[in-house]
Parts: structure tokens; C-alpha cells; sequence
């Protein structure tokens, strides 16, 4: 009979774990609901199982070292069909696991997550509360006292030249009264380090109402010889209610798709 190669891994961990060093001390007692925590070679190792029907989610077994496990207890994760169904809102993305007894929760570009990030059945009830997605993003306002044609610029820190292959990421939002002197518009420009900002022509543009949903922007970088630096410009327009908001910029490699590790720190011009 063949061992899986993680079972030599787990176990070549846990005799590591035994006999390394001299003492081992009393651990609390772990209780594991909808199954059991079986204590083994005198309390110093503990293996959780669940009963029929539930799906074990997280370690399997811990170790008992200076008076702590080497591992929180597991969880027993029952079928989603037995637990009500909970609300879903837009902004909310649920992955779901162990038949849908296990509830992974992230939200949409623009907003952050606040609260456990993930619940899981237990049976008969959802443990965890429902998390929430909550706003945190660059935003230029366009109530009073600002006034149209007013603007706003975001400068990026100077970066170094680089080849072609990079791009310039980033989600906006821009939301109001229909018409393009309503909201406004949003660009993106790149500027040398030794160039002026003043006639700068950009190199990505965006105006008017583009609806209540945060769209993705991207624009390709190309050959810097210089360093240089990006600009974020927002001009508010005629209303009001017109507003311009952007989240999530960064640098990232065209072809890859994978993020660089170029920071963008903005600063208000």
C-alpha cells in the first residue's frame, strides 16, 4: 500500500515537533463540535474527526508545545442546503466550498471588506456573521464650494525609465446626471521628470456619466528613457451631483498580467 506523500510530510512535521526540545507542558483542552479531539502520547497530540455528514475544515492534527497547540481547532462544515439561505447584494462575491457549506466573501474593486471573512454551516445555523463591503477610495467631491472647471491632480512618485511592457492600472467611478458637462472628466497623463505639467497631453481620457459601477482603466506605459511620473486629473463640471472617483492603481506587467512591485503613493498637487 502506497503512503500519500503528504502523509510522510504530516508526519516526519508531527515527530519533529515530539522530540524536539526537552519539555512539553499541558495544553487546554480542545473541543471540536460535531465531532471529536482525541488526545494522543499522553496529551501531546491531538486528532480532530468529524462526524458523518460534516467535512472537517482546517488541521487535521496538532501538536501540544510549551502550554499551546501548534494549531487552532478545525471546524465541522455541514451542507449549505441545511442552513437558510442568507442575502446576497450586489457588491458582495461569495466563493463557496464543502458543498456550499463553507462561505468565502470578498467584494467588488473599490471597496473593502469589514468583518469575518469567512462562515460555514453548522448544520442548522450559519456561524460567523454576514461581513460588508465598505468604501475606500480617492474621491473628488463636486458639491459647494467647488465650482465647475475646478480640478484635482494626483501625482505618482518618480520611477525610474524602464522598457516597453508595463502598464498603468486603476477602477473609477463616475457617476451623475447624464450629459458630459454634468460630471466632468477624468485623465491620466505621464510626464518626464525635466517636462512641464502645464500642456501636458493625456494619454487616457474619460468623460461624463459613466453609471453607478466601478469600471476598470488601463493604458499601456511604453519606453521611459527618463524618470518620470503618472498624473490622475479630475475636472468637475456643471453639476453639482457629478462626482469622479478612483481605486486600485497600480503598475503591472502587460503581457504577464501580474502586478509589479512599483508603488503608487499619490500626493495632491
Amino acid at each position: 500500500m502506497k503512503i500519500p506523500y503528504i502523509g510522510i510530510i504530516q508526519t516526519l512535521y508531527l515527530v519533529t515537533e515530539i522530540f524536539e526540545g526537552a519539555e512539553f507542558h499541558n495544553c487546554k483542552t480542545l473541543v471540536l463540535e460535531n465531532g471529536s479531539a482525541r488526545l494522543r502520547i499522553k496529551g501531546r497530540i491531538v486528532r480532530f474527526r468529524c462526524k458523518r455528514g460534516f467535512q472537517l475544515y482546517g488541521a487535521k492534527v496538532a501538536v501540544c508545545r510549551n502550554e499551546e497547540w501548534s494549531f487552532p481547532a478545525p471546524v465541522c462544515v455541514a451542507e449549505g442546503e441545511k442552513c437558510p439561505n442568507l442575502k446576497k447584494t450586489k457588491d458582495m462575491m461569495i466563493t463557496s466550498k464543502l458543498k456550499n457549506g463553507l462561505l468565502m466573501y470578498s467584494c467588488k474593486p473599490g471597496l473593502t471588506l469589514t468583518g469575518n471573512s469567512t462562515l460555514y454551516c453548522d448544520g442548522s445555523k450559519w456561524r460567523g456573521e454576514i461581513p460588508q463591503c465598505i468604501c475606500h477610495y480617492l474621491f473628488m467631491e463636486a458639491s459647494r464650494p467647488t465650482m465647475p472647471e475646478n480640478y484635482t491632480t494626483l501625482l505618482s512618485p518618480h520611477y525610474n525609465p524602464m522598457e516597453a511592457g508595463f502598464c498603468f492600472e486603476f477602477w473609477y467611478h463616475m457617476l451623475g446626471r447624464d450629459g458630459e458637462e454634468n460630471v466632468g472628466s477624468l485623465k491620466v497623463g505621464i510626464k518626464d521628470v525635466n517636462a512641464s505639467s502645464s500642456n501636458l497631453d493625456p494619454v487616457w481620457i474619460m468623460s461624463g456619466n459613466q453609471g453607478d459601477t466601478w469600471h476598470k482603466g488601463s493604458l499601456e506605459i511604453g519606453t521611459r528613457t527618463s524618470r518620470f511620473q503618472i498624473l490622475i486629473t479630475g475636472t468637475r463640471g456643471d453639476d453639482r451631483r457629478g462626482d469622479i472617483a478612483i481605486d486600485d492603481v497600480s503598475i503591472t506587467n502587460c503581457t504577464s498580467g501580474k502586478q509589479n512591485t512599483y508603488s503608487f503613493v499619490c500626493t495632491f498637487a
